[in-house]
């Protein structure tokens, strides 16, 4: 997407028509007949129709030399590259692998789509998709370590000082 090219002058054949038109009663007052079966007014046209051309040609300026007008302010152009983020993904319900047991890994192949902006009448949708090989792994308990504790609810070992006892405190 480009950007919008600047109107350097917005003026159509009817508005240089009519500016002229205005200067003719301070530039040549005897000249009195100003309907379009005038000579004078006939030439008034002709002029404003070329001046047109020459307006849209030189409206047409910034988008033909915008490349070269940025290198002349020293910015250069890069090559075009996809914009690049970190996505959180969290699992909202359990998924099952292929046997139908619940899944602890989940893989993402790369260069899946993980998102999309909606397609509009003037917009195409954007995609977002991984760069690489994506594991999502869900922690799985493997270990309960239970420890005896003291009548103020702290742990006896001191490898483990500072735990409490949670059955203590459960009431």
């Amino acid at each position: 997407m480009s950007l919008p090219s600047p109107n350097l002058d917005d003026r159509k054949f009817q508005d240089l028509v009519d500016d002229a038109k205005r200067q003719i009663g301070l530039r040549c007052p005897d000249w009195t007949d100003h309907n379009v079966s005038d000579p004078g007014v006939t030439l008034i046209e002709l002029f404003a129709s070329m001046v047109e051309q020459a307006l849209f040609r030189l409206n047409q300026v910034p988008e033909k030399n915008f490349i070269r007008f940025l290198e002349m302010i020293g910015i250069n152009l890069e090559m075009p590259e996809p914009a690049r983020t970190d996505l959180l993904f969290r699992l909202t319900r359990p998924v099952e692998d292929r046997q139908g047991e619940e899944a602890y890994e989940i893989v993402l192949p790369a260069r899946d789509t993980v998102a999309a902006t909606v397609r509009t009448e003037t917009e195409e949708a954007i995609e977002f998709s991984t760069d690489a090989e994506l594991r999502m792994v869900r922690p799985k308990l493997a270990h309960v370590f239970a420890i005896p504790g003291t009548d103020d609810g702290l742990a006896q070992d001191d490898r483990v000082a500072g735990t409490r006892d949670l059955n203590r405190e459960k009431g």
